[in-house]
């Protein structure tokens, strides 16, 4: 899937003036996404609007002879797996309008129903491109500039951090708190995580042999990020892709060389990753007590699962228990309601009429969500919508594991458990890069690929170069 290196003018070899203003906005909303939610908000529709009008405008003249700049749908390219994914996704916000059959709440319908344009927009969009316009290169260098993003950007940070720190005698958490972050910390935890994925099939299919030490810097700068950020979510989402990321390299790296040789690779891999994120939590009190409360939180929940049906508490719950509380009330409000749910105009005034009766103020006062996506999809559908949700992540990573895009099926592991700490569909600022990341995996598994995929050879990059690989 991957070539070594490309030279930037190969990107727009052969491109119109109307091909390189879309490539400009998507390169726009990939810098966007890690900077302002807002900005990529606005991109992203310009973006949708521009490109699907002009894909359909270049397919009809591809169909009537009059150009082939654009070459087929990317649509026809996909596999039964990834047709299906995509089908699902605008299927899933079809359901959605569908459920203000039985919503009473119209304005709030309507308004939810929006914010999830994304999917079906998205999904659009990667059907109707052609697939000589949207390459393989196009989108690894998509990738790069987002990946170059996180980057500056963390430098920027660091250069506040510091003279804060320097000058006005701030601490350092209070230094790296959440008003440093334009973006809320869960959803740029799982930028970071995209980012990790594909910095690491980039490394493992051998892309960019030549520059090894940026991907080395890349990937330090976003698990330094996801720590310092104090995600609870962020922070368990990336020890568990760690050794993933282990296991992935611990397998390939055996294929090329031996089985032990492969495994001691891996296992150093994760030891060292673990062991310096450990390090930094530890110097961190606030990050390692995030994170235990979690875990506890999460012990709890699993054994009340069967009583929350009891006597109701109306005190207010302390902090560290938000997450049962949002749980014990949405899974009430679950078993209580019709089986086809309560239809996205009235799911939420459900759930916040239980956090007043639970006695959850803080829940009322905020109107919050479920803060789980697949509670979100039970609230609004019944199991239906959440079985469809299940197989949009399960189509995507099963077209990406059958054509070796190692990115696709890790990042969509990372997502299943994200969905399982906030509801990232419920808002643009999750929606529209989980759709801008999906549609670009899935471009990377179409049929017409033309670039072979380069296996990993478990050398260093002096040592493929002493034997003629990625010269």
């Amino acid at each position: 899937m991957l070539a070594h290196n490309y030279r930037l003018s190969e990107l727009f070899e052969g491109m119109k003036w109307h091909q390189l203003v879309e490539l400009i906005l998507a390169a726009g909303v990939m810098v966007a996404i890690p900077i302002s939610y807002h900005i990529t908000i606005w991109l992203f529709y310009v973006l949708m609007g521009y490109g699907i009008i002009r894909h359909i405008v270049m397919l009809r003249r591809e169909s009537s002879g009059k150009s082939v700049i654009e070459g087929p749908a990317i649509w026809k390219q996909f596999d039964f797996w990834g047709k299906l994914a995509l089908g699902l996704t605008a299927g899933f916000w079809g359901l959605y309008v569908l459920s203000m059959i039985w919503s009473e709440n119209i304005s709030e319908g309507t308004q939810r129903i929006i914010v999830m344009l994304p999917l079906l927009l998205g999904s659009v969009y990667i059907a109707t491109a052609g697939s000589r316009f949207l390459t393989t290169k196009r989108i690894r260098a998509l990738g790069n500039i987002f990946i170059c993003a996180i980057v500056v950007l963390f430098a920027v940070k660091l250069c506040i951090a510091l003279e804060k720190l320097i000058f006005e005698g701030c601490e350092l958490k209070d230094v790296w708190s959440t008003r440093f972050h334009k973006q809320p910390y869960t959803y740029m935890s799982m930028y970071l995580a995209a980012g990790l994925c594909y910095v690491f099939m980039e490394w493992l299919k051998g892309g960019y042999a030549q520059r090894r030490w940026w991907m080395i810097v890349a990937m330090v700068v976003m698990w330094m990020w996801t720590i310092i950020a104090n995600s609870r979510a962020g922070m368990l989402t990336m020890y568990v892709l760690t050794l993933a990321m282990g296991v992935v390299l611990g397998l390939e790296t055996s294929r090329a060389t031996t089985a032990l040789k492969g495994w001691m690779k891996g296992i150093v891999f994760v030891s060292v990753v673990w062991g310096a994120s450990l390090g930094i939590n530890a110097s961190l009190p606030d990050n390692l007590q995030r994170l235990t409360n979690t875990i506890e939180n999460e012990v709890k929940i699993a054994n009340e699962k069967k009583s929350v049906t009891e006597e109701k508490d109306t005190t207010e719950k302390p902090k560290e228990d938000a997450r049962k509380s949002l749980f014990k009330c949405g899974w009430a409000v679950v078993q209580r309601g019709p089986w086809y749910g309560y239809g996205v105009g009235d799911a939420e005034n459900a759930l916040v009429v239980e956090f007043e009766d639970y006695g959850y103020t803080s829940g009322v006062k905020e109107r919050q969500n479920a803060h789980d996506q697949y509670m979100d999809a039970l609230l609004t559908g019944g199991w239906f919508y959440l079985i469809v949700l299940v197989l949009i992540m399960g189509m995507v990573a099963i077209t990406c594991m059958k054509n070796g895009v190692t990115a696709g099926w890790l990042y969509m592991g990372v997502m299943a458990l994200n969905l399982c700490f906030e509801s990232m569909l419920y808002r643009e600022v999750g929606m529209i890069p989980f759709m801008v990341f999906t549609g670009g995996l899935l471009v990377l598994c179409r049929r017409d690929m033309k670039e072979p995929e380069i296996p990993f050879s478990g050398l260093t990059a002096v040592e493929e170069k002493s034997i003629g690989i990625g010269s």
